[in-house]
């Protein structure tokens, strides 16, 4: 396996999750517009989905287009030389632009690796800031006038509420935070933000924008599910939001607005898993497809490159 076929591999990887970003791009709106019509868990599983569809896409299409090969079904030497091999034995010396695309999808993810790591270090600085006495205490109380409450940590997630919350919404406060920690929420977001990195800029921040709103509004069903109030809740918000008077840090606290939130509380969603499983049965059959069509997909993607590179 030489250095010319993992260069035909990653452009053929790169133009695989671009094809699929830009498609993913076009569906963003669509979810959002039937979004009042699921469940937020369900939205929730969507925007993974639709997150991951690039990185899955692109293995998916340049693992079928190496069955041939594996089986001893490809014929690079009976197709001549009009496009780019993508095979270990005949892989020809890729051009410059080909190379280029193979280091597209490399970069995003190295810049993604990075944002992890240091999203990693910066939770732990504040933690060990925010956190006094018992660090195992799932909820960590913040001595702070002002009305905050947020969601730390990636492995140990822990949520942290301040003074400034009123008594009287304080159950409804903790209780949203407390399902952010249960779904594990803070890691789910850095996690997906990992497999974003396949997305074509700006596509990216608009799934990375619908995952966030989901998972506020699916902490909010889960609040008043405890409480059995979903009223109660929907009190806490706009109380929280007119006694903050500091500038939020847009970092934490990314989400749909307060108007937003309370709307879905006055108003429940319909609970509708079918459309889930429809999409995870849609995907599995994009699977089966590709591994009984590999010999199409070979050929597709090495005239794919063909065409990039001028041939």
């Amino acid at each position: 396996m030489n250095a010319s076929f993992m260069v035909l591999a990653l452009a053929a990887f790169s133009l695989a999750t671009v094809a699929v970003s830009a498609f993913g791009g076009c569906a963003v709106p669509l979810l959002a517009r039937s979004a009042a019509g699921l469940a937020p868990t369900a939205r929730v599983r969507l925007s993974l989905m639709l997150a991951a569809s690039p990185l899955v896409a692109g293995l998916l299409f340049v693992g079928a287009a190496m069955v041939p090969w594996l089986v001893g079904l490809d014929h690079c030497v009976g197709h001549g030389g009009h496009h780019p091999h993508l095979c270990p034995v005949h892989a020809h010396a890729p051009p410059a632009v080909l190379w280029i695309a193979a280091a597209w999808p490399l970069a995003r993810l190295a810049l993604a690796l990075w944002s992890f790591a240091t999203g990693i270090v910066a939770a732990r600085r504040g933690e060990a800031l925010l956190q006094m006495g018992d660090s195992h205490r799932p909820v960590v109380a913040i001595h702070s006038p002002e009305a905050v409450a947020f969601t730390l940590g990636l492995v140990r997630p822990r949520a942290y509420v301040s003074d400034g919350i009123p008594a009287e919404h304080l159950a409804a406060v903790t209780a949203h935070e407390l399902a952010h920690v249960a779904t594990r929420d803070p890691l789910v977001r850095s996690l997906a933000k990992v497999a974003l990195a396949f997305h074509l800029p700006g596509i990216d921040r608009r799934i990375a924008r619908e995952l966030a709103a989901a998972q506020e509004h699916a902490a909010d069903e889960a609040a008043a599910r405890a409480l059995g109030d979903r009223l109660r809740v929907a009190e806490a918000i706009l109380a929280v939001v007119r006694l903050r008077t500091a500038p939020v840090c847009a970092a934490l606290f990314e989400g749909p607005t307060p108007d937003a939130r309370v709307a879905a509380l006055l108003t429940p969603p319909r609970v509708d898993v079918a459309r889930t499983r429809t999409l995870a049965a849609l995907l599995a059959l994009a699977c089966a497809t590709a591994l009984a069509a590999a010999d199409p997909v070979h050929h597709a993607i090495e005239t794919a490159l063909g065409v990039l590179a001028g041939r």
